[in-house]
């Protein structure tokens, strides 16, 4: 018995088959192209969680305060609590700060990556040894 394969040998199915769509040429992304795309994708990842620290932490002095005003608690107490309502506003103000650099920021920092030798050769030399 002769058996044939059910794909024709003009399939696009068959092994080693490469389509090419006329008109649909691939762009090739150059590594600066990536870099920057990846570097936006964590600027945006990193605000959103600024923002959302953010948000929490407005939600939460704004309800310290509601309680110390309230006067729940003794004096004493009332008064910590409002402090610490005070320590969230302005830990709500250096985030501000934070997420205006973030928003500045143009790219990644410049690293030199060191080997594991090269590190322990520094770390020699810092503590004295060559």
């Amino acid at each position: 018995m002769n058996r044939r394969s059910l794909v024709s040998t003009h399939s696009r199915w068959r092994e080693g088959h490469s389509e090419r769509r006329s008109g649909h040429s691939r762009r090739i992304e150059s590594s600066a192209d990536l870099e920057r795309k990846f570097f936006e994708y964590d600027r945006r990842v990193v605000s959103g969680v600024l923002r959302a620290l953010q948000d929490s932490i407005r939600e939460g002095a704004l309800q310290l305060e509601m309680v110390a005003d309230e006067h729940m608690f003794d004096q004493s107490l009332s008064a910590r609590i409002s402090g610490t309502s005070r320590r969230l506003d302005r830990i709500l103000h250096n985030l501000d700060d934070v997420l205006s650099e973030v928003a500045r920021a143009s790219g990644y920092p410049d690293i030199l990556v060191r080997t594991p030798s090269q590190r322990s050769r520094m770390g020699q030399a810092l503590n004295g040894r060559s």
